[in-house]
């Protein structure tokens, strides 16, 4: 009776967790843990009852232990620590689209993925690449806003991956509603190779002043910036990939601060932790900025690649002791060049027109 008790509440534990599971959308997970509770619960079994121990000492006949059943029950554990190693090692890649034929899926053999090891998750913003008005700009918000909470809640064990050609001020916005796992995989479009690469850990260097990139610094000292002190608005820009000119930022009148490379060009982001070094530049920026007593709103002009856009959105907060922050929206030969951005303030976000 003891095993039979023992075994029942394995098989309920099992249902609960897969139950459990099922609803936190994380099915997968559940069903390796049903597996390997089901296995427990036939191992038990296999070994029979307390009253056929007693029937098999009194009649002189030993009682045999249920060999299929015990073996099956292994076998059913075996596959569900499998399952569950599998789900841990299974990557999801959120796609923010602004290309429709950029998806990774048809070029996974760049990064060295097959179809079974990841799965794309995307959310197609190229209908707002060419237009943003303040309708469009909720809908995209909405969309965006809701995929995001989708992403995240299904299998929150699985690891998370990003790539994107989307718009920078809705990566920016689609960073700023992740409330998520660590995004932990970030994989890059090369416009002229035509194909993804991964950005991946920078190699060790055994002299630590020689860097394995190009530091991101301000290019003129903020002393030496004319009205810093005075001034009630600032442009910030971010020159990697492209310079932000200073001829582009005319149409915002205000003092112009600038972070750069010593040679923007495209891709010049080829490492994760060289990815989250740029972050922390810009947003210790932004804090200081910040904290003049004088300024009360930030243009962010960003010239760089989609990762880190996603990840500064990340930790661009609306707490009262950031200022309020506008990212825009670049087009060529446009007047103005930065027609339209997102604001991101102490009452959340909003649309702004240029």
């Amino acid at each position: 009776m003891g095993w039979m008790i023992a075994s029942g509440i394995i098989v309920l534990i099992g249902v609960f967790v897969l139950f459990n599971k099922t609803k936190n959308k994380q099915i997968e997970s559940g069903f390796s843990i049903n597996f390997i509770t089901t296995g427990l619960a036939l191992i038990v079994e296999s070994f029979g009852t307390f009253s056929d121990k007693v029937f098999g000492f009194l009649s002189g006949n030993e009682s045999n232990n249920n060999t299929l059943q015990l073996v099956t029950g292994f076998i059913l554990i075996v596959i569900g620590i499998w399952m569950n190693r599998y789900i841990k090692n299974k990557l999801s890649i959120l796609n923010l689209l602004g290309v429709k034929e950029r998806r990774i899926e048809e070029h996974r053999q760049d990064v060295g993925l097959n179809q079974f090891e990841f799965k794309e998750r995307e959310i197609d913003l190229s209908r707002y690449v060419k237009k943003m008005d303040q309708g469009r700009y909720d809908e995209a918000t909405e969309m965006i806003k809701l995929k995001m909470q989708s992403f995240y809640a299904e299998n929150k064990e699985v690891k998370k991956g990003y790539t994107g050609t989307a718009p920078i001020p809705l990566t920016m916005y689609a960073g700023y509603c992740d409330k998520g796992a660590p995004t932990i995989e970030f994989f890059e479009y090369h416009k002229l190779d035509s194909n993804y690469m991964k950005l991946n850990k920078s190699k060790k260097r055994i002299f630590p002043s020689k860097r394995s990139n190009e530091e991101l610094k301000l290019k003129k000292p903020l002393a030496a910036i004319n009205q810093i002190d005075t001034a009630s608005e600032v442009v910030l820009g971010v020159s990697i990939t492209m310079e932000v000119k200073p001829n582009d930022v005319q149409q915002f009148n205000a003092p112009f601060v600038e972070l750069s490379i010593d040679t923007p060009r495209q891709n010049a982001i080829m490492y994760e932790d060289q990815l989250q070094e740029y972050k922390k530049v810009i947003f210790d920026s932004l804090i200081t900025l910040s904290g003049k007593s004088n300024i009360k709103k930030i243009h962010l002009l960003l010239s760089c690649q989609s990762s880190l856009v996603f990840e500064l959105g990340k930790i661009i907060t609306t707490d009262t002791y950031m200022k309020e922050i506008i990212n825009y929206n670049y087009v060529t030969n446009s007047n103005p060049c930065y027609n339209w951005g997102i604001s991101f303030n102490s009452q959340g976000t909003n649309f702004i027109q240029c």
